[in-house]
């Protein structure tokens, strides 16, 4: 039985190899698209080899160790890749093919241990010795408590109601690589404590334990795909867009963005007389290669809390490349930060109001009313978006602009189709002492008949902007008979689109896209 296992877990981590080189190289096959399934399942069938053949049959624990640690750092590798993808502008750029060069490598890393630990438990009467005693048996004791100890209060933290502090913007996107770093660790700890059956059990289990849990986040947002396209389907149809909705293969490594040309720190507003602190606001361009029709816009406005934040790596630069290289003029934009606290030497800080933000992102849509044959756009099709503070001031500026209260205050050519905010921070502004008109800070207050369709994103478990917010947001939105609908992302903190192949984003991703394709007029 174990080396009829292991023979067909060999050859099941070559044929992954030879798919993801190909993978690499672009090279379509049909199994491509369940190439990260069947990743996940062999490797999780390695870890169950090394448990139950390895530990408990050979009590051999050298060279499975060697492939569990080599996994560890191939996991990190292919995330830091993945994410050192989003931070560069040029896909032709040497950076990026080093960082898709750092996520393969990380890949084979991590099944070229896999193949390593197969060939020598094979072959384990000549490769297996004997352990020596360790002399540091008290250490490793306490230092066992102490991992069982952090884990198990990670886990806590981690399925609490809201996650704590930063945890929620960095983790729950990556939770199922991190699934694997937690199988592989507590495996590294049954092997250290082997002579201590209760401890070394516990790492174990806490390690399954692990990966089972940070499995949940992707298992229930993917089961969750019939109810997401039931619920956006019964305001707006929907149409086949993406050929699939979820790509676990991209998930492990990486999508490659081509066909989009971008400008760069283009300014359209200088303060020269003082009256906004001297400011200069600026924008990144992304539209595609070699087309010559009147380009759909999507405008989209950064987070970070209306006092941080830029334009570019830090509002998610993947999907401006994206909708560029699908046929969209996409303008990712800067506005005023306000001066929270100490000074600072940024040069867009100042002692901002909540309309002076929004006023921003209408000189914005002045220039580009001004400059849109330079740019060859269709300003009959404009789409607002943002994230967090940015998706409060999408929504505010939107809102504004068909008020009749505040459109006067906005002379720009933008005939807004449709606004797609990331869990919108509204009514929050005043948390951090930025005051100003109360309809801008809770645009809720804004609401008529006849305004732009809406559709959002907001997570389960975010600890900035509550549920709550979103949910009575879209109440008021329907009662003036708008349009509106906000997909719910269970186990999503705040932030969890980031990582552009994440479950999270990759599944909204298809129903923006939807959404932006239907509300587009010829």
């Amino acid at each position: 039985m174990r080396r009829k296992a292991n023979t067909f877990l060999l050859f099941s981590n070559i044929a992954i190899i030879i798919l993801g080189i190909l993978n690499y190289f672009s090279i379509d096959y049909k199994i491509n698209d369940y190439l990260g399934i069947i990743m996940s399942i062999v490797l999780v069938l390695d870890y169950l080899s090394i448990y139950f053949f390895n530990y408990k049959q050979l009590k051999a624990y050298k060279y499975p160790k060697v492939f569990l640690y080599l996994s560890i750092i191939g996991v990190f590798m292919m995330i830091v890749g993945n994410v050192l993808r989003m931070m560069y502008y040029d896909y032709n750029s040497i950076e990026i093919l080093r960082s898709r060069i750092l996520t393969y490598a990380g890949f084979l890393i991590v099944f070229g241990g896999a193949i390593f630990n197969n060939i020598k438990t094979l072959s384990y009467n000549k490769y297996f010795r004997k352990p020596k005693a360790s002399k540091l048996g008290f250490i490793k004791y306490i230092f066992a408590i102490i991992n069982i100890l952090i884990l198990s209060y990670l886990l806590v933290v981690l399925y609490s109601i809201t996650y704590l502090g930063s945890v929620e913007i960095y983790f729950p996107h990556f939770a199922f690589f991190f699934g694997f770093i937690g199988l592989s660790y507590g495996l590294i700890m049954y092997s250290n404590f082997r002579k201590r059956k209760v401890l070394r059990e516990a790492g174990f289990v806490i390690g399954v334990i692990f990966f089972v849990l940070f499995s949940i986040p992707m298992l229930s947002t993917v089961l969750k795909i019939d109810d997401f396209s039931e619920k956006y389907s019964s305001i707006y149809s929907e149409i086949p867009v993406r050929e699939n909705m979820f790509s676990l293969t991209d998930y492990f490594l990486g999508t490659k963005i081509e066909g989009y040309s971008y400008k760069k720190d283009v300014v359209f507003y200088k303060d020269e007389k003082g009256n906004d602190d001297f400011i200069e606001l600026k924008f990144d361009y992304f539209y595609p290669e070699n087309s010559e029709e009147k380009l759909p816009v999507i405008v989209r406005i950064h987070g970070g809390s209306w006092i941080s934040g830029n334009k570019g790596f830090e509002n998610m630069m993947q999907m401006n490349k994206y909708f560029a290289s699908k046929g969209y003029a996409v303008f990712d934009i800067q506005y005023g930060l306000y001066n929270f606290g100490e000074k600072s030497d940024n040069p867009r800080k100042g002692n901002f109001t909540i309309e002076d933000l929004v006023r921003h992102i209408g000189l914005f849509a002045n220039y580009i009313s001004v400059n849109k044959e330079d740019y060859n756009i269709d300003l009959d099709n404009v789409f607002i978006s943002g994230g967090s503070a940015g998706g409060h001031l999408a929504t505010a500026y939107s809102l504004a602009k068909n008020n009749s209260e505040y459109k006067n205050d906005f002379l720009d050519d933008f005939k807004i189709r449709g606004v797609i905010p990331f869990y919108p921070a509204n009514a929050l502004a005043d948390d951090v002492g930025l005051e100003g008109i109360e309809a801008y800070n809770s645009p809720s207050l804004m609401i008529e008949e006849n305004q732009p369709p809406f559709l959002i994103y907001q997570g389960t478990h975010d600890g900035y902007v509550f549920v709550e917010n979103t949910k009575n947001f879209v109440e008021k939105y329907k009662e003036k008979d708008n349009k509106a609908v906000a997909l719910y992302f269970p186990y999503s903190g705040h932030a969890n689109d980031v990582y552009f192949e994440g479950y999270y984003n990759q599944i909204f991703l298809h129903y923006m896209e939807n959404f932006i394709k239907q509300q587009i007029k010829d």
